[in-house]
């Protein structure tokens, strides 16, 4: 949930009016994940951080 604070205000928007779901509701994705490890006090997320887009991360071996 930090995460997505962070990406909010990055955005400049309201984290409470949304929803999210962990479950993988929509199906598999497409494209690369970029995994973030926020505190929720960051004003944005242009630290670079090592090993954060895993291309394959939509195979079933890595989502199970």
């Amino acid at each position: 949930m930090n995460d997505a604070n962070v990406l909010c205000r990055m955005l400049h928007m309201d984290l409470r009016s949304l929803d999210y779901y962990i479950d993988g509701r929509y199906g598999v994705g497409r494209g690369p994940i970029f995994y973030l490890h926020c505190s929720g006090s960051e004003q944005s997320t242009t630290v670079p951080v090592p090993n954060t887009i895993r291309p394959d991360a939509h195979t079933p071996t890595i989502l199970a």
